[in-house]
């Protein structure tokens, strides 16, 4: 009945009969049939909600609509009793049609996040307003939320208390901190703890002092441990050298993209020059030694007489013959 004549009706009106139509959802837990056939929630939605380009032309008493149309969308992506094909209507439409993720994105999302219908809209806009209160671009959301849709599901105060302790703790400028959370989104997940050990190692160990090279390259995104593992390898075989306090080597150094942001086998073929096997010798060795590295310093606390260049070597050189032998 109201299907054909929609535009016959006032704003006002329109707003009144949403508010029962939600309220009776969220009571009954079921959506009444002549309504579901004749409305379409996201598109009441988008007409309420995200038409903040018209804003400036409508009065105060629409604006006070729109104001409580939200609050009431919000009680509808809050309550578990809403059918999961709204709940899921409205969060697509606010990626849409206020955050502006695109098409392909928001399909991604769907497809990866199948509990969706579950997620709270407020949490949702408090995490996107959140980025943005970061300078965060739409497009820059958009490719966040495209490489790690999981994102979605954070804690806006928690994602605010992380990137302001990476600003303190980094000293990266506001572009450098886009680049690393783009390149590096599991540092939203690692904590600041992490995040900075890591840094420090390009820092003070790698002697990379430029931090839009570290972010850039996408390196923050490998554990400590494997950053570790392919430097140390180099290093010891004289491929990678310290820079100076000028930035000056005796060898032209790899880039930190052909270092960790490569194959095993291009890592080898290109950058080390040796062959797969000699690099998956080197692994086993590794793990061996920081697991003997570890035990000894257990035993160094228990015994202040015990040298550790006594028992580490020897063991090695257990652990090679062993390798060497299968």
């Amino acid at each position: 009945m109201l299907k054909g004549n929609m535009h016959l009706i006032q704003p006002n009106c329109i707003f009144k009969l949403y508010t029962v139509i939600v309220e009776n959802c969220c009571r009954k837990s079921f959506v009444p049939t002549a309504v579901s056939q004749t409305f379409n929630y996201t598109s009441l939605k988008v007409l309420y909600c995200t038409s903040s380009h018209t804003d400036s032309k409508k009065t105060p008493s629409q604006k006070d609509n729109n104001e409580q149309a939200g609050t009431v969308v919000d009680k509808v992506c809050k309550t578990k009793e809403v059918p999961h094909l709204t709940r899921s209507n409205f969060i697509k439409s606010y990626l849409k049609n206020d955050v502006g993720l695109s098409q392909k994105t928001i399909r991604l999302l769907e497809e990866k996040c199948q509990e969706m219908h579950e997620h709270d809209l407020p949490q949702l806009r408090h995490l996107t307003q959140t980025l943005s209160s970061y300078k965060f671009s739409t497009n820059q959301i958009n490719r966040l939320v495209y490489f790690f849709p999981g994102v979605v599901f954070l804690s806006g105060h928690k994602v605010s208390r992380l990137l302001e302790s990476v600003l303190a703790e980094t000293g990266l400028k506001s572009t450098e901190l886009h680049e690393l959370v783009i390149k590096a989104p599991n540092i939203l997940l690692d904590g600041i703890a992490v995040t900075k050990e890591k840094y420090l190692f390009f820092d003070l160990i790698m002697g990379i002092k430029d931090s839009w090279c570290i972010v850039e390259s996408g390196a923050m995104k490998y554990s400590l441990y494997y950053l570790q593992e392919r430097h140390d390898f180099l290093w010891r075989r004289g491929q990678y050298i310290k820079p100076d306090r000028h930035g000056s080597t005796r060898i032209e150094n790899p880039s930190l993209k052909d270092i960790f942001c490569t194959t095993t086998s291009d890592f080898c073929d290109k950058v080390a020059l040796c062959e797969i096997r000699e690099y998956q010798l080197f692994q086993e060795l590794y793990v061996a030694e920081s697991k003997l590295f570890r035990q000894d310093e257990k035993l160094n606390a228990d015994d202040d007489d015990l040298e550790e260049e006594e028992i580490v070597p020897s063991k090695l050189a257990e652990e090679l013959f062993k390798s060497i032998k299968k």
